[in-house]
């Protein structure tokens, strides 16, 4: 039994409502996914708030929304505790503040998501003030290893919902290696393990979103995403039909992503240079392998992936966002 009824100002982004999909209608427990609701209130609070209008004039009365927000009744009355994500922080000016003078009993916990060096104030574009978000908050989470030590904030791995799959197995599409994510600081060390794994004789599919046209190649195993956004759902389907899944980090990441999250979600093995995955609770030589350079990878490793064959970490319930809020009950009083 929880001892707090929790409101988690969440993200609209399909990933994290199946994220979070554990918790998402308990009694004690309301997601919103979005500041406003109702849609004509929405497309004005999105104008009023735009990133882009306010950098060239500060439209005042921002701070008015916050009393539209989380007006949530729980069946049983408990204490209250919200679960901020930090991009909710900078998008609602005083947010926090507002919830300190309406519910001044509650409790409050900041989430980075993101490595906290990759954010910057919403309208300034001023970097992240810790010290600020600690004082106001009564804990911050990160889910990097790295961050939780610069920072002197908590660790959490990302909370992820595990469901079975609602996706069969396409032969037609099964492939050996999957990789989704944006180019940002690393794309050509995507690039690197791209050719290195087609070297082995490899199938891919790799979805790549930022590229530049001058970076790009032609290949019917790269999809290069325009402004065209894949649903959550269509990811799963690529996870399921491949036999492994790569993560290649961020410069400086060092926390599980949600690829690692979806390996053993759906029992994929994993290829990462992620060098943290060896200290993980779920780390096995035969379902994870670490690299560091391209010239590192394991070919024997490689030779044992079979597109779309399940293995098991004996973990993946403990990544429930029902351990999470047992998680934050052992750290608030």
């Amino acid at each position: 039994m929880y001892r707090y009824n929790y409101i988690i100002l969440g993200s609209g982004w399909d990933l994290y409502r199946h994220a979070y999909s554990d918790i998402i209608g308990l009694s004690n427990v309301k997601y919103y996914k979005r500041p406003v609701e109702n849609h004509v209130l929405n497309l004005i609070h999105r104008i009023h708030t735009n990133q882009l209008i306010n950098s060239i004039v500060s439209i005042p009365g921002k701070k008015w929304w916050n009393y539209l927000y989380y007006n949530t009744k729980f069946d049983e009355p408990r204490p209250l505790c919200f679960i901020i994500f930090y991009d909710w922080y900078l998008m609602n000016n005083g947010v926090i503040s507002h919830i300190r003078a309406k519910y001044p009993h509650s409790k409050i916990v900041v989430v980075f998501s993101d490595l906290v060096d990759a954010k910057v104030m919403r309208y300034t574009n001023a970097p992240v003030y810790m010290v600020y978000i600690k004082k106001e908050s009564d804990f911050v989470v990160s889910f990097d290893f790295k961050d939780a030590e610069k920072y002197g904030i908590v660790y959490h791995n990302v909370p992820y919902s595990v469901h079975e799959p609602k996706f069969e197995n396409k032969s037609d599409k099964n492939v050996d290696v999957y990789f989704i994510g944006q180019a940002k600081d690393r794309l050509e060390k995507i690039m690197d393990v791209f050719y290195c794994l087609k070297r082995h004789g490899l199938s891919l599919n790799f979805i790549l979103s930022n590229v530049p046209e001058d970076k790009r190649i032609v290949s019917n195993e790269i999809t290069y995403l325009d402004g065209i956004k894949l649903s959550y759902d269509e990811n799963l389907q690529n996870v399921i039909n491949a036999g492994c899944i790569l993560e290649i980090l961020q410069k400086g990441g060092t926390g599980y992503t949600v690829r690692t999250l979806e390996a053993v979600a759906y029992g994929r093995k994993l290829l990462t240079d992620n060098s943290y995955i060896m200290q993980a609770p779920f780390y096995s030589e035969s379902c994870v392998s670490f690299f560091r350079n391209p010239n590192d990878i394991d070919v024997g490793f490689l030779s044992g992936i079979v597109p779309g064959e399940t293995v098991d970490y004996h973990y993946k319930e403990k990544l429930s966002p029902k351990e999470f809020l047992n998680f934050i009950e052992s750290n608030i009083s």
